[in-house]
C-alpha cells in the first residue's frame, strides 16, 4: 500500500474519532428528546404534589400530603402511600399519543359522550404550588391499550396510554391503608390492655433495657410473648370499612363498652389507643375496631382478642432467672455448707471459702445452665410479707444463691445481679424466692436437688496427676492382706519380700499409668460418717502409692460398693476431709487385672 495512502487514511479516521468524541457523545438521543417533548405533564413532579383531589359521579376522593406521607382527607384516614405514588408516577410518564381535533368530536352522534369524556370517568385535579394541574378522564380507545383525556387549560381531547386507569380509585377505601396499626412509626414505652376486668399495664425499663410489669403488680414480663403478640397486632387488617361519620353510636358495634382496649404511651402522654368491640352478625371470627385518632369503625380479625384478651398472667416471665448468669464473678452458696465461688483473672473459678480449691469447668457450666434453666411452675403467693415467709421456708432459707456482678473496671464482686432462695417442698415442688422480687414461687424439686449446696461438689475433678517414673511402690490392700511391689529404677517390679504374690508387669505398668491421671466420674459426698453408706469400711479395700521427688508423697484411695455408673464408690482425702466419687470405670478395669494377678488373697 502507498505510504501517503495510509497517512490519509489515517487522518481522515482521527478527525472522524474527534467528530465523534466532540460532538455526537453529547447530543442527546432523539427519541428521548422527542419523548419529552410528548409528555402530558412535563411539569409535573410528583415528589412535590401536596393534594390530590378526584371526583367520580357523586363522590370526591381527597388525598393530602402531611409530613411526607399520605393522608386521606375525606374521609380522613391514613392512606397506601405506595399506591398513590405509583399511579402519580404513572402520570408524570404520560405521553401524547394523538391528538382529536374539535371537528373529530362534534362530528361524532354523542359528541364527547363517544370518548367517555361526558360525563368523564373522573375529574383530576392535582396541586403543585404554586400550579395546578386538571384533567377529565375518558374510556379506554376500542383497540389498543390507550384511553382518552382531556386537558382542562386547552380543553384538548388526546389519547395516551391507559395506564392512568390503572391504580384510578373507584372509592376512597381503594387508597385506605389496610394496616389497623403501623408499630413502626409509633415512639412507645408504655403499653396498657383493658379486657373485661382483665387491665394490666407494663412499662419499658431503659437501664435494663426489658419490659417490666406495673399493673396489677410488679413483675418481669416474657418478651418474646410480648412480641408475638405486637407481631399479631401489626399483621391485623382491615377486613372492612363500615363507619366514617364522627359521633356515631358506638353501642351496635359493642364499642361503648369494648371487649378489649389497648393504649400505648409515651411516658404520661398517649400515643395510639385502639378499642375492639363484639362480632358482625355470622361473622364470629371478625369484630369491630376503632382506633383513637380515627373515629371510622372498622372490621378486623378477632385474633387480636385471643393475643391480648387473657389474664395478665400469660404475659409474664416464668424464667425463674432472666439474667446472663455468665456475667458473674462471684457466687455465694448456702446449703449443707456456706461456700463462696470467685471467677480468677485467667477466666478459671476457685472456691475461695472456706477453704480454697479450683473449680472443675464442666460441673460450673452445668451448675449455670441448670439455674437460668429453671422454671417457675406457679405462683404461690403473689403478695408477701415476713409473716408468710415461714409457710414456704424462706424465712430461714434451705438454700441460697447469689451471684455478683463484676465492679465497673474491676473483677471484683460488685452489684448483685440475682438472688435466690429455695424453701420447703410440697408434692414434688420447692417453694422459691427472688430477692428483687415479691412474690413466692413454686420450682420443681427434682431441679433443685441438681444443684450444688457443698464445695465439694464443684471441685474439679482431675485428682492427681504424676507419671509412672515417679511411682516407687504400690500397696494393694483387700480382705486384711496387703501386698506391696516395688519398682526399681530399671522400671522392673518386684513384690516386696514382706509380701507374696505374682507381679504381672504388663498390667501393673498399665494400671500405674492410668492412675497418674485418676479423675472422679461424679462427686458422691462427703464426711467421715458418710462412707458407710457407700460400703467403703466394709470393704476393706485401698490402694496407696509413693512416690519419689523433691517432696515424696502418699496417695491414698479406698473403694466400696459398685455405683450407678458400674465402677466402684471410692473416697480419698482432700483438704483434711474424706469425699465419695465414682471410680471411672476404664480405670478400675485394669487395676482390676492386677487384682487378679495376685490370687488367691
Amino acid at each position: 500500500m502507498n505510504p501517503k495512502h495510509t497517512l490519509y487514511w489515517m487522518l481522515l479516521a482521527g478527525a472522524l474519532f474527534g467528530y465523534i468524541f466532540l460532538f455526537e457523545r453529547h447530543r442527546p438521543d432523539e427519541e428521548a428528546r422527542a419523548q419529552v417533548a410528548l409528555r402530558l405533564f412535563p411539569e409535573l413532579n410528583p415528589a412535590e404534589l401536596q393534594r390530590v383531589e378526584i371526583v367520580r359521579s357523586n363522590q370526591t376522593i381527597l388525598a393530602e400530603r402531611v409530613e411526607g406521607e399520605w393522608r386521606l382527607a375525606n374521609p380522613a384516614y391514613p392512606a397506601q402511600n405506595e399506591l398513590i405514588e405509583q399511579w402519580l408516577a404513572r402520570l408524570g410518564e404520560l405521553t401524547r399519543r394523538a391528538t382529536l381535533a374539535a371537528g373529530e368530536i362534534q362530528a361524532q352522534p354523542s359528541g364527547a359522550a363517544t370518548f367517555g369524556l361526558d360525563p368523564p370517568v373522573a375529574v383530576v385535579s392535582l396541586h403543585q404550588p404554586p400550579i395546578r394541574i386538571q384533567f377529565r378522564v375518558g374510556a379506554r380507545t376500542a383497540v389498543g391499550e390507550k384511553a382518552y383525556l382531556q386537558l382542562a387549560d386547552t380543553n384538548e381531547v388526546v389519547v395516551t396510554d391507559a395506564v392512568v386507569l390503572n391504580g384510578l380509585p373507584e372509592s376512597a377505601n381503594d387508597w385506605r391503608n389496610a394496616t389497623f396499626v403501623d408499630l413502626s412509626r409509633l415512639a412507645f414505652n408504655r403499653f396498657a390492655v383493658t379486657a373485661e376486668a382483665r387491665d394490666f399495664e407494663m412499662q419499658f425499663e431503659p437501664e435494663g433495657r426489658r419490659w417490666r410489669m406495673i399493673r396489677p403488680r410488679v413483675a418481669r414480663v416474657d418478651e418474646g410473648r410480648f412480641v408475638q403478640a405486637l407481631q399479631q397486632l401489626q399483621a391485623l387488617r382491615v377486613e372492612r370499612f363500615v363507619q366514617d361519620q364522627p359521633g356515631v353510636d358506638l353501642e351496635p358495634y359493642g364499642l361503648d363498652e369494648p371487649a378489649l382496649s389497648i393504649e400505648f404511651g409515651s411516658g404520661t402522654n398517649v400515643v395510639f389507643g385502639a378499642q375492639f368491640g363484639h362480632s358482625p352478625t355470622n361473622a364470629p371470627e371478625l369484630v369491630y375496631a376503632r382506633r383513637s385518632d380515627y373515629p371510622n369503625v372498622v372490621v378486623v380479625s378477632r385474633q387480636v382478642l385471643e393475643a391480648f384478651g387473657v389474664p395478665y398472667r400469660d404475659f409474664l416471665d416464668y424464667r425463674l432467672v432472666d439474667v446472663p448468669l455468665d456475667e458473674a464473678v462471684q457466687i455465694e452458696i448456702q446449703g449443707a455448707e456456706t461456700f463462696t465461688l470467685r471467677r480468677q483473672t485467667n477466666a478459671a473459678w476457685r472456691v475461695i471459702a472456706p477453704r480454697t480449691f479450683p473449680v472443675d469447668p464442666v460441673l460450673l457450666r452445668n451448675f449455670l445452665e441448670r439455674v437460668a434453666g429453671m422454671a417457675v411452675v406457679e405462683v404461690a403467693k403473689e403478695v408477701v410479707t415476713d409473716l408468710d415467709l415461714p409457710n414456704y421456708g424462706l424465712a430461714e432459707p434451705a438454700r441460697s444463691y447469689r451471684f455478683l456482678a463484676s465492679a465497673e473496671a474491676t473483677n471484683a464482686p460488685g452489684a448483685l445481679l440475682v438472688g435466690l432462695d429455695f424453701g420447703s417442698g410440697r408434692d414434688e415442688r420447692t417453694f422459691a424466692r427472688r430477692t428483687d422480687e415479691n412474690p413466692v414461687y413454686t420450682v420443681k424439686t427434682e431441679e433443685v436437688q441438681l444443684l450444688p449446696e457443698a464445695a465439694y461438689q464443684l471441685r474439679d475433678r482431675r485428682l492427681w496427676e504424676f507419671t509412672t517414673n515417679q511411682v516407687a511402690n504400690l500397696t494393694i490392700h483387700r480382705d486384711g492382706r496387703s501386698v506391696k511391689m516395688l519398682r526399681s529404677q530399671n522400671h522392673e517390679w518386684t513384690v516386696d519380700p514382706g509380701s507374696q504374690g505374682i507381679v504381672n508387669t504388663f498390667a501393673l505398668e498399665e494400671a500405674v499409668f492410668r492412675l497418674g491421671s485418676l479423675w472422679a466420674r461424679a462427686w458422691v459426698d462427703q464426711g467421715a460418717d458418710r462412707l458407710d453408706q457407700y460400703g467403703i469400711p466394709q470393704l476393706d479395700h485401698w490402694l496407696e502409692l509413693e512416690l519419689t521427688g523433691a517432696e515424696p508423697q502418699r496417695l491414698r484411695v479406698a473403694f466400696g460398693a459398685v455405683s450407678l455408673s458400674g465402677g466402684p464408690f471410692a473416697t480419698l482425702e482432700l483438704e483434711g476431709e474424706p469425699v465419695v466419687f465414682e471410680f471411672p470405670l476404664e480405670i478400675y478395669y485394669v487395676y482390676r487385672d492386677v487384682i487378679e494377678s495376685l490370687r488367691p488373697w
